[in-house]
């Protein structure tokens, strides 16, 4: 049995399958993925045997060597404490957003940064579009994969596999700049945050829909 009748298997003259261009560099991307993720467990570990209370539960700040003052009617009484957690609405990760841009943000974070920007009544365009964007990456991938069928579908003839591979990356390009052009505008002109982090998403996604329909019709 030979693959000589399937499309987007180019073969060798042996009739053998030929390996696609660039299979190198993507077992070079992922293994750069797999230490990415040692080296973040690394720092985890760590960071946690060095100072194991930052890793308790309980949220609040933990403060050390504390003066608390008492005030009872005419009086005041001054207590010193080693150690007090105090409890505030003004969480370490609130603040942490002053360093970190939305799209670095977890969805849980920006969700509490949205309402906390909300109950101080501040505009919270540019994170609810964040938290969209964060919300439809699985819809995304879905396009993407719908993106890349017609591609499958065409025979392949000299060179229609790198052209196949340098069509994919620009419409991968295309869409992140997409992304980023929509997210901008959706900011400055004050849009739905929905439509302005879907909008790129359902326009890749009628692309898909109509190169498919071309596909089909030739």
């Amino acid at each position: 049995m030979t693959l000589a009748g399937v499309g987007g298997f180019p073969l060798n003259p042996d009739g053998t399958p030929r390996r696609l261009p660039g299979y190198k560099a993507m077992w070079v991307g992922v293994s750069l993925e797999y230490l990415e993720f040692a080296v973040f467990f690394a720092v985890y570990f760590v960071a946690r045997w060095n100072h194991p209370q930052a890793f308790q539960e309980g949220a609040g700040w933990r403060l050390k060597g504390v003066g608390k003052t008492l005030f009872l009617g005419e009086r005041t009484e001054v207590l010193k404490l080693p150690e007090l957690v105090w409890r505030s609405e003004l969480t370490p990760d609130v603040l942490s957003v002053l360093m970190v841009v939305p799209e670095r943000m977890s969805v849980t974070t920006l969700y509490s940064y949205i309402r906390h920007l909300e109950e101080n009544k501040q505009r919270t365009t540019r994170y609810e579009i964040a938290l969209w964007k964060k919300l439809a990456y699985p819809f995304a991938s879905l396009v993407m994969m719908g993106l890349a069928l017609p591609f499958g579908y065409m025979q392949s003839r000299m060179g229609g596999v790198s052209l196949k591979v340098f069509s994919g990356i620009m419409i991968g390009v295309g869409f992140h700049l997409l992304n980023g052009l929509f997210s901008n505008l959706g900011v400055i002109n004050g849009w739905v945050p929905a439509v302005a982090a879907l909008a790129p998403s359902i326009a890749f996604l009628l692309a898909a829909m109509g190169m498919m329909w071309w596909v089909e019709r030739r």
